[in-house]
């Protein structure tokens, strides 16, 4: 049979030919029959429901609003169309309308799965974690192989530390679907904040057989032989994520970390000069600031850092700074530098003046103490 139906068959019959191409992948043909049923037929709900569809796939979002309304119009009370409008909705940035077509199809047939799975991940997108904890919930109650729908489960019980809860969800997920990566990683991640590296270790380079250019496993998987000491393997994993993602700011602040564990401050001050040269960051300068060699090789070198840290410090306590959280933002202290056999008091106090500078919360008197 050639992609173009032919001209004797029906409506109904042109569609589920088109139907076919559709599901093979071949989008341009079926769009093209599905018009051309349109020409004939205009109040085909089918031809406008499947048009839209391909409409939205492939990007032409105001055009697939157009023909999913059109579809909702003839057929009013369809769950499909209106959850598709639903997507369509929710690719045009118009969240809440989106919302509303899935609960109305719910409202027609409340064991739809795709609307309710797909309410689901917008409630959890808008932090709405309990509502879509129970959503999740009658998904997997209709439809226990949806991975999808168990790894976000799983993920919402890890944030509310059910973390057996959570194990469980991410291995029905990798049990519904073994080479989804998403769901091995984060069960990988989960058994590392158990104290499981050697198990997390494994699960992260299950995720680089599948995909190779994975970055956020090649990061865990850093940070895991980290936990196993396996220090040697450590820099060349994160350095690895960093090459196939250069704006993962988790692998990025990570090899900083590693970099000035190993006693190499210099290239850790370069990537975050990397980092700052393309999102400005308070936290990131004062980082940069406070980073010196952790066994300086000379007397000169203790006496040019402990000057460079010295200059820096008292520059940015002249500048308009802010940070949040020092101790996870910055997570450096003067300490080092006590082992160099000079005064300290000069760096410890201008260490003092900044962190009161760009965290004012630290002078704060509670009410009882005032």
């Amino acid at each position: 049979m050639s992609n173009d139906a032919p001209a004797v068959l029906t409506s109904a019959q042109a569609v589920r030919h088109a139907m076919q191409l559709h599901l093979a992948g071949q989008l341009e043909q079926a769009e093209l029959i599905y018009r051309r049923v349109l020409e004939t037929d205009p109040q085909n709900a089918d031809a406008w429901h499947l048009l839209g569809i391909v409409l939205d796939r492939t990007g032409r979002i105001p055009q697939a609003f157009d023909c999913l309304r059109t579809a909702n119009q003839l057929l009013p009370r369809n769950p499909p169309i209106l959850t598709n409008l639903g997507f369509a909705c929710l690719h045009a940035g118009k969240t809440e309308e989106a919302v509303a077509h899935y609960r109305a199809a719910l409202e027609i047939d409340s064991d739809f799965v795709e609307a309710r799975q797909a309410l689901a991940h917008v409630l959890l997108s808008l932090g709405q974690e309990e509502a879509a904890a129970a959503h999740y919930q009658r998904v997997l109650a209709l439809a226990p192989q949806s991975h999808e729908a168990w790894n976000n489960y799983g993920s919402i019980m890890q944030r509310r530390g059910q973390l057996d809860e959570a194990e469980a969800a991410f291995r029905q997920a990798v049990a519904a679907k073994p080479d989804y990566v998403p769901s091995i990683n984060n069960l990988g991640t989960l058994l590392r904040t158990m104290g499981h590296a050697r198990q997390a270790a494994d699960c992260f380079r299950r995720c680089l057989q599948l995909d190779p250019n994975c970055a956020q496993a090649y990061n865990n998987l850093g940070l895991a032989m980290r936990d196993l000491r396996h220090y040697d393997q450590v820099r060349p994993c994160l350095e690895q994520a960093v090459r196939l993602n250069p704006d993962l700011d988790e692998a990025l602040c990570n090899l900083v970390d590693t970099m000035r564990e190993s006693n190499d401050p210099d290239e850790a001050r370069r990537v975050i000069d990397l980092m700052l040269g393309r999102r400005p960051s308070d936290a990131l300068r004062v980082k940069r600031a406070m980073m010196m060699s952790i066994i300086p090789e000379s007397v000169e070198r203790i006496q040019s850092e402990r000057a460079r840290m010295q200059s820096e410090l008292d520059d940015l306590a002249r500048q308009p700074l802010m940070v949040r959280n020092p101790v996870e933002e910055v997570s450096i202290m003067s300490f080092f530098h006590a082992y160099h056999g000079l005064d300290d008091r000069p760096l410890v106090e201008a260490c003092a003046r900044l962190f009161l500078h760009v965290v004012p919360d630290l002078v704060m008197i509670a009410p009882h103490c005032a």
